[in-house]
């Protein structure tokens, strides 16, 4: 098959204005307006209102394409597009070819009867979503603001996370392909285990030109080849699709697939060839993992259980929401992709959730998926919305949803297909769909319960379907309820309720809870200018999309911190506040595993610089509940709880007796021991109590130690000037740390603390020690002019304990560091103290520098 990228320069007009423009394709309207100066930067202050009316025009892309006689001497020719955003209609020399209208579609087209040799124009005209959605309004009911009648991301209209920018153009790649004999259409991978080990059952689906027999070399690993010879059931030249021909290949002592921390993520090397006398026509490589990969849905006591079981270990799913990387979606890219995802791995994430409101994402996510070990749970892109269905329509989501599960069925990491994003509690529950015909809701039902799965099983008959989240079942059978299915949880945030709100609930598998948080100084600084850095400002506002989020977060940080006298300090508390807030939430629901089998907090990522869930923002940047979710994450992780619970409120306690209980969660694939001490310490690091206890945790067990009553110390000392540290020693030496205070940290007598910082220097990274002469809530790391990923960050400093991390040189970014003096230039500290936020001053231990001089 000879392949050809049409990618490179093509030419823009803009039909109303008559101006031309030359554009790289795949590329945006957006990208084009940027690069040519022609609007200025849409994420910056409030520019993104200033580009409105060029979505309301329309556009004209052409290019020339040449063909050769070796073109034209294969069997067939294919024009295929590969994502077009997302209204239009496509010309080959004058003549239409199609009109098209759905961007999570792959087109192709057959083209050797339309081209001749040389240069042949091919156009496309996009029209306007703006204008698209005027027209279709005047045949559609209900009352939404008309997003829904278009297959587009739907949060490119806007959305509480996303700036309202619906981009066009031609967003991934466009091929010419010409074949003869014949071209791989599909490969179909079934996984069958049982006691001797695993056997493949491939199926190549191909487009045959000719009634030749055709021969297919299999190569899987580093086993021998095997062939096999397709003989057509027809005689003369046809075209057809075949399934019919498995091929079947035992794995020799096969290497099993897990999910990140329960073993390795092993991938086999997959190729297809087609040929005939030696001469290739065609071949399709993939990486598979072999396992097995299920939902359970099994009753228990507690109603049904909602759990992933991979090679038959039940799995509880630790991760967050993936929403769309870029507004404009080809600054997307696969570098880019992967830090995303190496970073959920830094948090010891095992799942994402591709959220319904964006578009499918390359095929790169599900390759760095199946190698960092993320389950996807993957909704379809379906959200918030009520849909009407006719003809069009209905062929048009059959298509899309059978294009993308037929391109990712393959992958190991593939868990659950869902089908939309909140559709069926929004009916149920949502004030905004009240008004909505009673039709739609039964157009509800057809397309989610019966063609979208009836399609998914067509292509892939092993994937669980969902048919929404959250769900219980379906059909309307009170979907938030906790008991069956998944749940989202939005007592806390858009309820207002505090954070331990969380562990007033027991979901089966809960898929959407957060809290904001405002991103970092730096990037703040990236769309705000210094005179408006104030969070009310009118360039900081259009870059919040919730309407009440930034009362909500006031509102948090007036419950549990003094307010800051400084906008960066600002900042950071309010990363604070959503770290404590996901926190308290999933150790909760860890502590109650069994009962709840995962937890997605809402959201991993951000689609542009702005306010939002995220925990990594738009630049990479992690926030502090990133570096939180790393240690809450972890396989073996450990947490505190005030049993019998204690309200805290106006710096006194509401009972007499207070004792802090710790637990031990095991999710990996071993069994632990681990030793625990228990130690309340008044603010100056002096012991004031200690208990010990030692147990042994079985894998994908909970262990609860005994509660320790600290009533007697804490109306001895006083509740504000105490604080628990529990250290837990695990059975590989590891040492964990978590502290406990028994008021809200605005009520504590937190003292202004100096920090000593050593640092270390390696052969790839720097070691960093700190020491502190009281307590010191929540210390972060950060660098001056870069950026860096340390090994662990945002954590309790106490006086008894110094804390030693590390940041690996190559994972300093936008700044020389050299050695240790340039370290210590860089180096910024802030953390919680009696003023509310502050950045340190350090005291830098120079004895080696100075030991190392004098030798």
């Amino acid at each position: 098959m000879l392949k050809e990228n049409l990618g490179g320069i093509w030419k823009m007009k803009a039909l109303r204005s008559g101006n031309l423009y030359d554009v790289n394709v795949p590329g945006t309207l957006i990208e084009m307006l940027i690069e040519k100066k022609l609007i200025e930067d849409p994420y910056v202050v409030d520019n993104q209102k200033e580009i409105e009316e060029f979505f309301k025009e329309d556009y004209e892309l052409t290019r020339m394409l040449q063909i050769t006689g070796e073109h034209l001497r294969e069997d067939e020719v294919d024009l295929v597009f590969y994502g077009v955003d997302t209204i239009a209609d496509i010309y080959l020399n004058g003549e239409l070819l199609s009109s098209i209208d759905d961007m999570h579609r792959t087109y192709r087209f057959s083209i050797k009867g339309l081209v001749r040799p040389g240069a042949n124009e091919l156009k496309l005209v996009l029209h306007s979503p703006y204008k698209y959605i005027e027209e279709a309004k005047a045949s559609q009911t209900g009352n939404d603001d008309g997003s829904h009648l278009i297959r587009k991301a739907h949060c490119s209209f806007g959305w509480d996370f996303a700036p309202k920018l619906p981009d066009m153009g031609i967003f991934r790649d466009v091929e010419l392909q010409s074949y003869s004999k014949s071209r791989i259409v599909d490969v179909i991978v079934k996984q069958y285990f049982d006691e001797d080990g695993v056997t493949l059952y491939i199926d190549p689906i191909l487009k045959i030109v000719d009634n030749i027999p055709i021969d297919i070399e299999v190569l899987f690993g580093n086993q021998q080849p095997v062939r096999t010879m397709i003989r057509m059931p027809k005689a003369g030249k046809t075209m057809t699709e075949i399934g019919e021909n498995t091929i079947e290949i035992p794995v020799d002592r096969p290497q099993l697939w897990w999910p990140h921390g329960l073993g390795d993520q092993y991938l086999y090397d997959l190729t297809i060839k087609v040929s005939k006398a030696g001469k290739l026509y065609d071949k399709k490589s993939m990486r598979i993992g072999l396992r097995t990969m299920e939902v359970s849905t099994e009753e228990d006591q507690y109603g049904k259980e909602f759990a992933f079981v991979v090679n038959g270990v039940k799995v509880f799913a630790r991760g967050a929401n993936y929403v769309p990387q870029d507004a404009i979606y080809t600054r997307i890219n696969k570098e880019k992709t992967e830090e995303l995802i190496k970073a959920a791995h830094y948090a010891n994430f095992n799942c994402l959730r591709v959220w319904g409101g964006g578009y499918y994402p390359d095929d790169y996510f599900y390759d760095l998926c199946d190698q960092y070990g993320i389950i996807v749970w993957q909704d379809l892109m379906f959200a918030c919305k009520a849909y009407e269905l006719d003809d069009h329509f209905e062929r048009n989501i059959i298509a899309e949803t059978k294009d993308n599960v037929r391109r990712i069925r393959h992958h190991a990491c593939l868990g659950l297909l869902c089908g939309n994003n909140e559709i069926e509690t929004a009916w149920e529950n949502w004030d905004s769909f009240a008004d909505n015909p009673r039709r739609l809701k039964a157009d509800y039902i057809k397309i989610f319960e019966y063609l979208l799965p009836k399609a998914v099983r067509k292509m892939d008959e092993d994937t669980f379907y969902w048919p929404s989240s959250p769900s219980s079942v379906g059909s309307f059978d009170h979907p938030e309820k906790e008991q069956v299915g998944d749940t989202h949880l939005w007592d806390v945030w858009h309820g207002g309720k505090a954070f331990d709100e969380y562990t007033k609930h027991s979901p089966r598998f809960l898929s959407e809870f957060g809290v904001q948080s405002y991103p970092g100084i730096k990037t703040v600084s990236s769309f705000c200018e210094l005179s408006d850095r104030n969070v009310f400002s009118k360039a900081f506002e259009s870059h919040q999309k919730d309407p009440k989020g930034n009362a909500r977060i006031m509102a948090y940080m007036s419950e549990n911190f003094l307010y800051p006298s400084k906008f960066e300090d600002l900042l950071y508390i309010s990363q604070i506040l959503q770290g404590m807030a996901i926190k308290t939430g999933v150790e909760h629901f860890r502590r109650i595993r069994g009962i709840c089998m995962g937890t997605l907090y809402w959201q991993f990522n951000d689609i542009w610089p702005g306010v939002s869930w995220s925990s990594v923002d738009y630049f990479g940047r992690y926030k502090a509940l990133h570096y939180m979710a790393k240690r809450f994450f972890e396989p073996i992780s450990q947490s505190l709880v005030l049993e019998p619970p204690v309200e805290k409120k106006y710096g006194k306690l509401t009972h007499n007796e207070i004792a802090v209980t710790p637990y031990v969660v095991n999710d990996s694939a071993d069994s632990t021991g681990v030793k625990c001490r228990l130690t309340m310490y008044d603010m100056d690091g002096r012991e004031i109590a200690h208990y010990d206890e030692s147990a042994h945790v079985l894998p994908g067990k909970v262990h609860k130690f005994g509660p320790r009553d600290f009533s007697r110390y804490i109306e001895r000392n006083g509740a504000e000037n105490v604080y628990v540290d529990a250290a837990f020693e695990y059975t590989d030496k590891r040492l964990r740390h978590e502290t406990y205070v028994f008021l809200p940290y605005k009520h504590l007598a937190l003292k202004d603390s100096n920090i000593k910082v050593s640092i270390e220097e390696k052969e790839d990274l720097f070691n960093i020690t700190l020491e502190s002469d009281t307590f010191t809530p929540f210390v972060m790391l950060d660098l001056k002019d870069g950026d860096g990923i340390f090994s662990d960050n945002v954590f309790d400093l106490t006086a008894a304990v110094p804390q030693t991390i590390s940041i690996k040189k190559e994972d300093i970014k936008g700044v020389d560091i050299a050695d240790e003096e340039t370290l210590k230039n860089q180096l910024l500290l802030s953390s919680i103290n009696k003023a509310g936020g502050l950045k340190q001053n350090l005291s830098f231990d120079d004895s080696q520098e100075a030991a190392d001089a004098q030798s």
